[in-house]
């Protein structure tokens, strides 16, 4: 339990180094719960699997614990009025490498023994 609340903090630590790091103009994080966070992301209801999570959010970003712990880099579509994973590159130059240009969004899925969405943590970047 000790190591989770750890990794949780290190990957929330992460996201507001990043959102905070540069000029001082750039706006701070922002976390993002409760009834806006399910409109967003339809994948966080309770209860869902970890494969039903992947399935709609694609391969995470990090894997922490033996995948207990998922974390997604997000944008906004705009046509849908949801968030979703952030595409890889696949040009010669930037093979698999993250679009960080388009990350909006750090999501941080935790999940029980089970299997099953146990909590996540979703923070607007910029």
């Amino acid at each position: 339990m000790l190591r989770l609340a750890i990794a949780l903090r290190a990957c929330g630590a992460l996201a507001l180094f990043l959102a905070s790091w540069g000029c001082a103009s750039v706006p701070q994080a922002t976390r993002i719960e409760g009834v806006e966070a399910l409109q967003l992301v339809p994948a966080l209801q309770a209860g869902n699997s970890r494969e039903a999570v992947v399935l709609e959010l694609g391969t995470p970003a990090r894997e922490l614990e033996s995948g207990r712990i998922l974390c997604f880099l997000l944008r906004r579509d705009a046509e849908r009025g949801t968030l979703v994973p952030v595409p890889r590159n696949v040009t010669p130059f930037e093979s698999d490498q993250l679009s960080w240009r388009w990350v909006e969004y750090d999501l941080v899925t935790v999940f029980d023994a089970d299997g099953l969405l146990e909590r996540f943590s979703l923070v607007q970047l910029w």
